[in-house]
């Protein structure tokens, strides 16, 4: 897809309800974070339009709910994915680990893995250390089964967020452009982030 001669490449972000999904997108899109939450019930998206490697880049970045009870809809939104994000939380060990034995199978259902370049949010990165219960090896090792590269970051205080959009967007350009450094127009450009 195209915007004025820069690629627009769709951004889904998926994961456990309560791991940061929404305050994540707010943090990098509005530069803003809200304590207090509303649960994401519908879709939405926003979009944030940057310079990637002297080229005009536009991410549209989908936030999706994260209970069970959307997940058609969310289904419907991860058709034809061709980048992940994995959202987890730093005070939930299951939020990982359903990243990898929930999100992951559900993305895998709807695109092919070689269609896709995956990444893990690792939120919450301000907690003192008592209310850090994810392992480091968790981490690890659900990086080398996804194959995706790990952000800790932090929705409150912003940590990594900018550096985690900002690799997304320049591994999409790399992956998805011509031999001749054009973006390639015919092709549909979409990141998921779960």
């Amino acid at each position: 897809m195209s915007n004025n001669g820069g690629a627009v490449y769709k951004v889904v972000v998926l994961g456990d309800a309560n791991t940061g999904k929404t305050s994540i997108i707010r943090r990098y899109i509005q530069g803003e974070f809200n304590e207090v939450h509303n649960v994401t019930t519908l879709p939405i998206t926003q979009t944030k339009k940057l310079n990637i490697e002297k080229k005009r880049v536009e991410l549209s970045i989908w936030d999706t709910a994260g209970s069970e009870e959307w997940e058609a809809m969310n289904s419907s939104i991860m058709n034809g994915a061709q980048g992940v994000v994995f959202v987890a939380s730093i005070d939930n060990e299951d939020s990982l680990s359903n990243a990898i034995n929930v999100w992951h199978k559900k993305i895998n259902e709807h695109s092919h893995r070689n269609e896709y370049i995956a990444f893990i949010a690792i939120n919450k990165n301000d907690l003192p250390e008592e209310q850090r219960i994810l392992p480091m090896s968790s981490t690890d090792d659900a990086a080398a089964e996804m194959n995706a590269r790990v952000f800790f970051v932090s929705a409150k205080t912003g940590e990594n967020i900018p550096e985690l959009f900002e690799t997304i967007a320049t591994s999409l350009c790399q992956r998805f452009t011509s031999s001749v450094g054009i973006a390639d127009d015919s092709i549909n450009c979409n990141c998921l982030i779960l």
